[in-house]
């Protein structure tokens, strides 16, 4: 790993001391598990300042953390719970097009978790793509195609 600064030292010192003290009371598993959204932040910081990695990735992904800050929303975050989700769903989807779009060395270079659990987020943001992000864009020209016809 290159050189260390003061957040990477702080995320690596938490991570080890979460598992050193938590890992023998929940497991291995679970802690992977509780650890995935801090693991999942730490790569995504570290491929965003990662040279080679193209800057339309990035673009999208600071687009998408761009629109948790504007005053308008899709759907008012004054309504409670679904208020939130048009903001939830930026986020897990340009997460996951990070996740679907970088290859899997370049993520392992940065992922400090159980490599399995990043190919499990890699397979649910594949999955989730294909049902309400592209795939579903694919469908729909499809459909608009036969439409046409």
């Amino acid at each position: 790993m290159a050189e260390q600064n003061f957040l990477d030292r702080l995320y690596l010192r938490g991570r080890a001391a979460a598992a050193y003290k938590l890992e023998p009371h929940i497991g291995k598993r679970v802690m992977d598990v509780a650890a995935l959204p801090a693991d999942t932040l730490y790569m995504v910081s570290k491929i965003l300042a990662d040279r080679e990695v193209p800057a339309g990735r990035k673009l999208d992904f600071v687009l998408s953390i761009g629109y948790l800050f504007l005053p308008f929303d899709l759907i008012p975050d004054k309504w409670k719970v679904i208020g939130f989700l048009d903001d939830t769903l930026a986020v897990v989807s340009s997460v996951g097009k990070v996740l679907r779009t970088t290859e899997r060395e370049r993520l392992l270079e940065y992922w400090q978790g159980d490599p399995a659990m990043l190919d499990g987020a890699r397979n649910l943001a594949i999955k989730i793509d294909e049902k309400i992000g592209s795939g579903m864009l694919k469908h729909m020209a499809k459909l608009t195609k036969a439409l046409e016809a």
